[in-house]
Order: structure tokens, then C-alpha cells, then sequence
């Protein structure tokens, strides 16, 4: 399965990329702003996942790993800031409530299973 591997690297690219950013934010930038970087992982990968797997031939296996590579994404994105942040997320206070684009994540799937189910319509 070609996509499961996909998935991964995806999975690994946002972690590592987004620990990167926290990690040089915890020296150079502003305390709290890990929160932030993380928040802004998830909401990129929401929004480029869901139009990779368009054109996956298997939409809805890939679909349905993408959603537990999310959730593992987002259990390590809150895992590494909670870490690496001088600030708790409690402490983050209502800029916390940044972490609602999880929620845009099914509305992206929607969306782009509607586009897959057009552009297959559109072929024959």
C-alpha cells in the first residue's frame, strides 16, 4: 500500500518541521508561541492532505489513515509544545482556542470528496 507511506512522511515532515520551529522559537521568538507553530502544523496539513488524497486511487483507505495520522499529529504537536513551551497552555490563556482548526479538518474531507466524486463524473 503506496499510500500508507505517503501518510508518514507527511506525519513526519509537519512533527519534525513544527518541533524545528518551536525549538528555534523557544530561543529567538516570543515565550507562548510554540502554541502557536503547532496550532499552524495542524491547519497546513489539514489543508493539504485532504487535495493529496484526491487523487489517491484509494480515497477512502487513505482518508481514513490520514485522520489517524492526524490525530497522531496532533497528539505530538500538543506533546512538543507542552514540552518545549515556557508558557502552559492554560496559561496561553483564549489565544489557546487557536487548537478549533481540528475542526476544519472534516469539512476539508467533505470537501474534497465532493470535488473527487465531481472530477470522476466529470471523466466519464
Amino acid at each position: 500500500m503506496h499510500f500508507k507511506k505517503k501518510i508518514f512522511i507527511q506525519i513526519s515532515i509537519f512533527l519534525l518541521f513544527s518541533l524545528l520551529l518551536m525549538v528555534l522559537n523557544r530561543f529567538f521568538g516570543r515565550a507562548g508561541d510554540e502554541w502557536l507553530i503547532g496550532a499552524l502544523a495542524l491547519l497546513v496539513f489539514e489543508f493539504i492532505n485532504p487535495f493529496i488524497g484526491i487523487f489517491s486511487v484509494q480515497w477512502i483507505n487513505y482518508t481514513l489513515l490520514s485522520i489517524a495520522g492526524f490525530v497522531v499529529l496532533f497528539s505530538g504537536v500538543i506533546f512538543f509544545a507542552s514540552i518545549i513551551s515556557s508558557v502552559s497552555m492554560e496559561k496561553y490563556g483564549d489565544e489557546a482556542m487557536v487548537y478549533l482548526v481540528v475542526m476544519y479538518y472534516p469539512i476539508m474531507i467533505i470537501i474534497c470528496g465532493i470535488a473527487r466524486l465531481i472530477i470522476k463524473k466529470a471523466k466519464k
